[in-house]
């Protein structure tokens, strides 16, 4: 997997793409054990440019990953009774605060006039997600004039995001991990109100690559948050130097159980589903549709600013952050990836791209058969 990470990270370098980027992270999971099968991180000195590597990076490391927590912020809804599973269409429309820029999607304003659950994360909604935090925290809107919540709002939804495992350590089996960081709810005495709407599409709170694997593979595995781990077993060494006897093996671990019904979970897998496999021309994560066995996963995008290299006490720059999570086959999963690509230049396809050489790979090496009859279109919640 090395290989794939600096193939598309040259790529990217090659089209000038990362001139401020920190580098790339990449890891693989077993869903179903926690054990992880690859792991993988570039990092790239903002100043020389020079590149070195940095697995570790995976676990303490942290970023603002986007929209990849959608299907968390979805499923947090379920559990707070704001939606159902057949009663979850809302307006489309964007938020407008006072003296604030609008609020709202990527594809911009009134492009749907409503959504339902799927079709939100398929086109990757914010203004969808944002209307969910609003109903939680019981807002009190008037567009232009104020928004109201309880300010309960952020444990509300950081509490939803911590069942997955965003936002807090893993337990993984390596050192140095890190939590992340939880963004401001308050400035200069004042609630962050606006703040609530960022976290609700990922773009406030940063977590780690391995906190992204472990939330995927809360997705994938139908509800159980595994502890990941690198050693499989601990062998005695014999006096000739030659392996010995098993001293000790690693037995799965569950964590937690989500508190999502299979019912709400399915809605929200078929969500991923149409994230590579849907028919909006707004579907986020096509690059991967050609894949068979089909994969289901979650796009995301962060904007994100970072120091100047050539002038720290400048003017930050602005800068992409890309994500991707996803896990295959979609029917009965084998393998969940994430990868984060920091601090590029514009909108790109690079983290996608290392997450399709990732599961073309895993078919590969594990001769994952191909589905007869596999018809990209047909509705998989797996």
């Amino acid at each position: 997997m090395d290989a794939d990470v600096q193939r598309v990270f040259n790529q990217a370098r090659s089209a000038g793409m990362t001139n401020v980027s920190d580098g790339a992270y990449a890891v693989a999971m077993n869903p179903h054990t926690g054990a992880i099968l690859a792991i993988s991180g570039l990092h790239q000195d903002d100043k020389t440019h020079t590149i070195t590597n940095d697995s570790l990076g995976v676990l303490n490391r942290s970023f603002a990953m986007g929209s990849i927590v959608k299907p968390a912020m979805v499923l947090g809804a379920l559990q707070d009774g704001v939606i159902t599973v057949n009663n979850n269409t809302q307006a489309d429309t964007a938020i407008y605060l006072k003296n604030t820029p609008v609020k709202k999607s990527d594809y911009g304003i009134n492009t749907f006039s409503s959504l339902n659950a799927t079709k939100a994360l398929e086109v990757s909604s914010n203004t969808y997600m944002m209307h969910l935090a609003m109903k939680e925290g019981n807002a009190d809107y008037v567009p232009n004039s104020h928004l109201i919540m309880n300010k309960d709002i952020f444990t509300k939804m950081r509490g939803y995001f911590n069942q997955f495992g965003l936002g807090q350590k893993t337990g993984v089996d390596l050192p140095g991990e890190i939590t992340g960081q939880e963004g401001p709810t308050t400035m200069d005495g004042l609630f962050q109100v606006g703040s609530a709407l960022d976290l609700s599409y990922g773009n406030f709170d940063t977590y780690t690559l391995i906190q992204a694997i472990q939330y995927v593979s809360t997705l994938a595995n139908n509800g159980y948050r595994m502890k990941p781990y690198i050693v499989k077993s601990i062998s005695q060494t014999l006096s000739n130097g030659s392996q010995g006897p098993v001293l000790d093996t690693t037995t799965p671990t569950v964590l937690s159980k989500i508190k999502n019904n299979q019912a709400q979970l399915n809605l929200v897998k078929q969500g991923m589903w149409q994230v590579v496999h849907g028919t909006s021309g707004y579907a986020t994560g096509t690059a991967l549709q050609s894949l068979n066995p089909g994969v289901a996963g979650k796009t995301g995008t962060a904007q994100t600013f970072t120091p100047d290299p050539t002038n720290p006490n400048g003017k930050p720059i602005e800068a992409i952050t890309q994500s991707f999570i996803g896990y295959a086959p979609a029917k009965n999963p084998q393998v969940a990836v994430a990868v984060v690509v920091p601090n590029l230049g514009k909108m790109s396809s690079y983290a996608y791209d290392i997450a399709k050489l990732m599961f073309q790979d895993y078919y590969s090496l594990y001769n994952v058969p191909k589905e007869k009859n596999y018809n990209a279109k047909a509705a998989n919640p797996g």
